[in-house]
């Protein structure tokens, strides 16, 4: 009925690099890819296709948005080490216990844990924003755990956590504002102040179910830690 073969379609535009024609392929990632591991495999992938290549044709590399997003998760991931170490430091200091601090980081760790889950369900993606947002989230958290062993500590009840809940209400009320600001500026701060409110939002959970628990369970860990 009818023959076909392949045929070099008509250019509409010219695109030369040293009097070479030239292609552009763009590669761009769906919305819940990861683009650290899309931009690997398009490497290993261009790699194994150059050695199959006739002598005059080569591949070049313009530009790889992948490499700006390693380098930022780089500093945010050594910021927040450094945040985190300073912060850690600082309660050992100020309680001069190992086990004092070993409760802040028993408090801190189940606050994260919960929270990664709740960003699984809730469709909150972890990028370069979210992670901001985590390490401005460090400080109140480990602020609202102090707060509480201290408290729970000396009196034995959960007093406290209505003061808690103002100062932390505070906070997520401030960080509503983001909300109101024009859509273009709203758009790269949604995630940024969603992680950050349900941060706090689980440091009083935690401080209020986790942190008692804990004392209750373990009451000799935290005599020493406060009278020092």
């Amino acid at each position: 009925v009818a023959v076909w073969r392949y045929q070099e379609a008509l250019p509409a535009s010219y695109y030369r690099v040293n009097g070479l024609n030239t292609i552009t392929v763009a590669v761009s990632t769906v919305e819940d890819a990861n683009l650290l591991a899309v931009a690997d495999d398009v490497r290993k992938t261009m790699i194994g296709l150059q050695e199959r290549f006739p002598a005059e044709i080569s591949a070049s590399l313009v530009y790889d948005s992948s490499e700006y997003v390693a380098a930022e998760l780089g500093r945010i991931y050594l910021r927040t080490g450094i945040c985190l170490a300073l912060l850690l430091l600082f309660v050992l200091i100020v309680y001069r216990s190992w086990r004092y601090m070993l409760t802040v980081i028993a408090t801190l760790s189940v606050n994260l844990l919960i929270a990664v889950t709740l960003y699984a369900v809730a469709g909150i993606s972890v990028h370069i924003y979210t992670l901001a947002g985590i390490t401005v989230s460090l400080g109140i958290i480990i602020d609202t755990s102090i707060v509480m062993i201290d408290h729970y500590a000396r009196t034995g009840n959960r007093k406290a956590f209505p003061s808690l809940v103002a100062a932390v209400g505070t906070t997520g009320a401030a960080l509503m504002l983001v909300l109101l600001l024009p859509e273009k500026e709203r758009a790269n701060l949604t995630d940024f102040i969603w992680v950050i409110a349900l941060n706090l939002a689980l440091s009083l959970l935690v401080s209020y179910l986790f942190i008692p628990a804990l004392m209750s369970y373990m009451p000799s860990t935290y005599s020493s830690g406060i009278s020092g």
